[in-house]
């Protein structure tokens, strides 16, 4: 890829070994030569990370189009699920990277959460060089890495402000070890957990364009879906707790969460955690679908036995009486009470005022009726 600053006044577009000069009326990038690798060439394994799974900060980065032609502009989309500082790594199709995110137009990389397209106002991103596949990788951390420089080495260790008067996007004439040494200078200022990354790529078209090669499998792990039912046996007419949060996705993040109840193989929900009311007893094959921010999917499946509900006469005294009662958190009236309670585990609590809140848990399977009589302490 190679930066231009967006023309106010177009000039002669002329090419030189396959790059694209265009006159600007402002500032604008260098021409960027061929990158002479030596002992062959570096492939994406140089500069694409996997830091530990982190719960709280995630990022994804797109491009408008999966191919391109030399002239064409290009569009980066970064999604966030909350703020935080992006560095954006290029390395083009012949090896050569570049730091694109900060530069010399946009030298504040801190994302508000939800989409930014990149690039801003005043430059446009044009595609040139040879046939190939080139790669991006979004760097977000919670934490500004001001020393966050691998390229330094080419500017004699300058970096921020001074660097980018020297280069738009400075450029690593080493790429060779440039993985590790961010890896490094991100783990040395930011906590674990704290930072993330994301990647894609695009093809440059040409007439000798060689054929995308597969990414490794580790560089896009498909999320995993789990979910939990509660209560553990429900029953017919009550509300059942589906909740999916022990989902992941160690190198992205979830974007839906499906929900095939039926067993018909269509979404019956969609919701990291939802709520759903069985109408008959039986057996219920539950599936759960979640996709990731690549549009990659899990699924898991579990069967859901639903009782038919079988009621216990429950009789409530207190002394004093006129106590109120709560079953499972729910006003079941004063005493004395005699209500009809459904089988199961359940939690009674006798509250008066002036005295202690009386609190217990029984279980009401296989009896018909029980009486409860309690004497409130002060």
């Amino acid at each position: 890829m190679r930066r231009r600053c967006r023309a106010r006044a177009w000039g002669t577009v002329m090419s030189l070994a396959g790059w694209m000069l265009i006159p600007l009326a402002c500032a604008g990038a260098p021409a960027m030569p061929a990158l002479a690798q030596k002992g062959g060439s570096v492939g994406p394994e140089a500069i694409i990370i996997q830091p530990p799974p982190s719960s709280q900060l995630k990022v994804g980065i797109t491009t408008d189009r999966p191919s391109y032609r030399p002239g064409d502009s290009i569009v980066i989309t970064i999604e966030l699920n909350r703020p935080a500082y992006v560095y954006i790594v290029d390395m083009d199709t012949e090896g050569q990277v570049r730091l694109l995110l900060p530069n010399r137009y946009e030298r504040s990389n801190h994302l508000p959460a939800g989409t930014t397209r990149l690039p801003g106002g005043g430059y446009t991103l044009r595609i040139a060089g040879r046939p190939g596949v080139e790669y991006l990788q979004a760097i977000a951390s919670l934490a500004p890495v001001d020393s966050l420089d691998p390229f330094g080495a080419t500017s004699g260790g300058v970096s921020g402000p001074q660097l980018f008067s020297q280069e738009t996007f400075p450029e690593a004439k080493e790429p060779t070890g440039i993985r590790q040494r961010i890896i490094q200078r991100i783990e040395a200022v930011v906590p674990s957990g704290q930072w993330s990354v994301a990647w894609t790529s695009f093809r440059v078209e040409g007439p000798e364009a060689p054929p995308p090669p597969p990414p490794p499998p580790s560089f896009n792990e498909a999320p995993v879906a789990r979910f939990e039912v509660a209560p553990d046996t429900p029953v017919a007419g009550s509300p059942v707790t589906l909740d999916a949060r022990g989902s992941y996705d160690r190198d992205g993040f979830i974007t839906r969460y499906a929900w095939d109840i039926d067993g018909d193989r269509r979404p019956d929900a969609y919701g990291e955690r939802i709520s759903w009311t069985f109408d008959q007893p039986g057996r219920y094959l539950v599936t759960l679908t979640v996709t990731d921010n690549r549009r990659t999917s899990d699924s898991a499946s579990q069967w859901v036995v639903v009782r038919a509900a079988s009621w216990v006469e429950l009789s409530i005294d207190s002394r004093p009486d006129d106590a109120a009662v709560y079953v499972d958190g729910r006003f079941l009236g004063r005493t004395p009470v005699r209500k009809l309670v459904e089988q199961g585990d359940h939690s009674i609590e006798i509250v008066q005022p002036g005295y202690k809140t009386w609190r217990t848990r029984i279980n009401l399977d296989d009896v018909e009726a029980l009486r409860l009589e309690v004497d409130l302490e002060r």
